[in-house]
């Protein structure tokens, strides 16, 4: 309670969501309050543990820290408001006001305004006369009309928590899209093989967690190494498609495996989708991952790769001689060898860099360099010029490869430019002087033949706590299939940091592994011109730390595990093209690029390399985030022939009331709007042509009207009926004109109360038009909430297909799918039992 006369009129007019804010100075580090919705977090991943991408679920391992549904902010910020004025009448004024001061997308409706509000500003709330009282919102709510959005009978134990994130929910509610005759293939270690990996397939079938009809498994891997990562994307991908079909194929059987079932899924799929890689994946040049899934993409099948859990867990630099030979003798053959300087000052010199291996752990690492690989070269005769190796040393100079370390000393001229180092400490050195056993060592680069590589680069492998101490300032880690150019490399941002979840300043997964990778060598193994080819990796961000019935560890609640990484956002960006390919069959995976990149929300490189700190905002594409977070209802509602209420085109409203008795829009996009409140004889609302948007308010006491009709047209219509179901009147809407059928798709949204006698409303749908076989159900009718009501109360709807009698029709319940022998007449949702 407030102690002093102006405190209690500040709290009699504002509540204190926003009276705590007050004060806030802008030099200050913010003040901590409730986040929009509670908000759920896990603790980022050391910096000394990232988790490599084809090590599946490694990124679950990772310390937890408390749960905190608190966010921080400060005096430059705006906060999302609810403010009541003292009247109906006062509402418009007060808008103004409150624009006045600073509000920003600010809405009256009703007695209600909402908008944005400066931090600065909350001070000035109580001075208006208008405003009876304010407060922070703490919902966001995003539709096209007020009227839209039908019921979502969700399924399952677990829902992804991206289908909130990426507006992918709203794309259902409002379309009815769900995928519908979209495969979807999937790569990843197994699918329903492993011994430790709770529940199974059939079990996620029972619960609806997977498709009723199951997931084709192409091919599977049983193993030691199995833990059922596919299944999980499967769930995922369920989750936001429910109306696609699944198949499966593993990655875990070698890298030509991989390539082999990326043709073999991308012959059969619609989509494909991985979270796999493989060390032995060129950095600098196309391998033969790259390449399969390159050329799914150039024959059309979408691809979208996990982009990899690494953040810039990388050292890069050219390969400097540091004039200080190294030593060594192997097997009594004493060897001088050129020895890499990590310094790259002029003034100093380092030949070796200090690396921390606590006991019980290692560290290992991936080295590659800017030559040609036999591997990946088509032309006889290609590899490596240069062979570089690496060498560990105890405090002492001791050579601990022959000891304690594995790898490091391969020969490779003439083969691939890579080598793989891995040391694990036993606690079995103690030289440093220092009690207790030893936990840094030196590790060298060194070469012994061969031209010094413009570019080398080595990559953290492992999840252990073996880290570099010195000269290691971070550098790119995207590389292999998901480097290539028409792939798309997903990056991640855990749910709860996106806007829908609350926050205001959405930030990726600091573990999301950084582009650019540069390509110096073609498939044949020659050099490309200066600098190679940078491509702009990775492509979009999605949502991970999402829910699944089994896989990941439990993080914002008790139950149902949070599956983290990019492993998990990949499978989200999958069941948004498939949403996108519903509606526009055909579209090239160039095109459903542009369209994600375009409709995607900008978000900031926070880990820019080239200043190792935030600075200023990374506007368009940036090598954290790509374009973006996924916006999949921008990206849908951005597609050809979309209902105009449903775009951000103005349209040309209509009013119309019951004595107009036929209500008629024009050859332009139009929004008609009829309310029916009384009247006589019959009442028709017709959109004539354009893809227009109807709504139909009729009110219980129309008791005198015969009929109430809504007609769609010409064009892609979307027709909402509420109210409630008259008690004589029959209540009529078809989305085809009088014509027919046009070809386009009509969404028809029944929001009105059952009439006394539990009657509904009919629905026509053709019989006829280009589109309506199953194979083309973009054209196809769908309408939302047949016969359920408003309250989930059963209402009797009728649907009819022109000219065809009930036993010519069939009923998927499962699809929600009308059909007239193998034609797709009408969809349904949610699917009605």
């Amino acid at each position: 309670r407030s102690a002093s006369a102006e405190d209690e009129a500040i709290d009699a007019k504002i509540s204190w969501t926003l009276s705590s804010l007050i004060g806030i100075q802008p030099e200050g580090e913010g003040v901590r309050a409730p986040a929009t919705v509670q908000r759920p977090r896990r603790q980022r991943q050391q910096p000394t543990a990232r988790s490599r991408r084809d090590e599946v679920g490694g990124e679950q391992q990772a310390p937890l820290e408390a749960v905190s549904s608190f966010t921080t902010i400060r005096a430059t910020d705006l906060v999302t408001v609810d403010v009541a004025a003292t009247s109906l009448d006062d509402a418009p004024r007060l808008l103004e006001e409150l624009q006045q001061v600073g509000m920003e997308d600010g809405e009256a409706f009703h007695k209600v305004v909402s908008g944005r509000l400066p931090v600065s500003a909350i001070d000035k709330l109580p001075s208006l006369p208008r405003l009876h009282y304010a407060s922070r919102s703490f919902i966001v709510h995003r539709g096209a009309f007020d009227l839209l959005g039908s019921h979502d009978v969700a399924t399952g134990q677990t829902t992804s928590q991206a289908d909130a994130a990426h507006h992918v929910d709203v794309v259902r509610t409002t379309l009815g899209v769900t995928g519908r005759r979209q495969r979807i293939g999937i790569i990843s270690d197994s699918f329903d093989t492993s011994r430790s990996a709770p529940g199974s397939a059939a079990s996620d079938i029972s619960t609806g967690d997977l498709p009723r009809d199951g997931v084709h498994i192409l091919d599977d891997f049983n193993g030691q190494e199995s833990i059922d990562e596919g299944r999980a994307m499967a769930q995922l991908v369920y989750d936001l498609a429910p109306g696609a079909d699944l198949s499966f194929a593993t990655a875990f059987k070698g890298a030509a495996s991989f390539a082999n079932n990326i043709l073999r899924l991308a012959k059969e799929c619609d989509i494909v989708v991985d979270d796999i890689g493989y060390g032995s994946e060129p950095f600098f040049q196309d391998g033969i991952v790259g390449r399969a899934a390159q050329k799914a993409a150039e024959e059309g099948t979408p691809y979208i790769s996990a982009a990899g859990n690494d953040g810039i867990n990388a050292y890069q630099a050219p390969f400097r001689d540091s004039g200080k030979p190294t030593v060594v003798d192997f097997g009594g053959r004493t060897n001088s060898l050129v020895t890499h300087d990590f310094d790259p000052s002029d003034e100093r010199v380092a030949d070796y860099q200090l690396i921390s291996v606590p006991v019980g752990n290692d560290f290992q690492i991936i080295l590659q360099w800017s030559e040609p690989w036999a591997s990946a070269s088509d032309a006889p005769g290609v590899g490596s010029r240069s062979d570089l190796d690496i060498l560990m040393y105890d405090m002492a100079d001791n050579l601990l490869n022959t000891k304690m370390a594995t790898g490091g000393l391969d020969q490779n001229v003439g083969k691939d430019a890579y080598e793989m180092f891995a040391f694990e400490n036993r606690g079995g050195i103690d030289v440093d002087g220092v009690p207790g056993a030893d936990t840094v060592f030196k590790l060298k680069i060194v070469k012994w033949e061969g031209p010094d590589p413009e570019m080398m680069r080595y990559l953290i492998w492992s999840n252990s706590w073996g880290f570099p101490l010195t000269h290691f300032t971070g550098a790119p880690t995207l590389w292999g299939h998901p480097n290539m150019k028409d792939t798309l490399a997903a990056a991640a941002i855990y749910y709860a940091d996106t806007p829908r979840y609350g926050s205001q300043y959405p930030t990726a997964e600091p573990t999301t592994s950084h582009g650019p990778t540069p390509i110096f060598y073609d498939t044949q193994g020659n050099k490309k011109p200066a600098g190679g080819d940078i491509r702009a990796k990775p492509d979009i961000t999605a949502a991970d730390g999402t829910h699944t019935t089994f896989f990941g560890t439990p993080v914002d609640n008790k139950v149902a595990p949070n599956f983290f990484g990019t492993s998990a956002a990949a499978p989200h960006v999958a069941a948004v093209i498939a949403l996108l390919n519903e509606w526009k069959p055909g579209m090239t995976p160039k095109e459903i690029r542009d369209i994600l990149f375009e409709t995607a929300l900008d978000l900031d490189d926070y880990i820019d390399l080239s200043q190792q700190g935030p600075g200023d905002f990374d506007e368009g594409h940036d090598y954290q985030t790509g374009h973006g977070l996924m916006d999949a209802y921008a990206a849908v509602t951005s597609l050809d022939n979309m209902p105009t209420c449903l775009t951000k085109a103005p349209a040309a409203e209509v009013a119309c009331s019951a004595t107009d008795g036929h209500c008629k829009g024009t050859s332009a996009d139009n929004a008609l709007v009829l309310s029916v409140e009384d009247g006589k004889g019959s009442l028709t609302a017709d959109g004539e042509d354009g893809n227009d948007c109807i709504s139909v308010t009729i009110s219980e006491d129309a008791d005198d009207l015969d009929l109430v009709k809504a007609v769609g047209g010409r064009g892609s219509d979307y027709l909402v009926i509420d109210g409630k179901v008259p008690s004589k009147a029959k209540v009529e809407v078809t989305g085809a004109s009088s014509d027919g059928d046009d070809g386009s798709r009509d969404t028809i949204l029944l929001r009105i109360d059952a009439g006394s006698d539990g009657r509904g409303v009919e629905v026509t749908v053709t019989n006829s038009g280009e589109g309506s076989l199953i194979s083309g159900s973009s054209t196809t009718d769908t309408i939302l909430n047949f016969g359920v009501t408003k309250d989930e109360k059963c209402r009797a709807d009728v649907i009819k297909v022109g000219g065809l009698g009930s036993s010519q029709l069939s009923y998927d319940d499962s699809r929600g799918e009308v059909r007239a022998g193998d034609k797709l007449v009408g969809m349904i949702y949610p699917p009605l039992p």
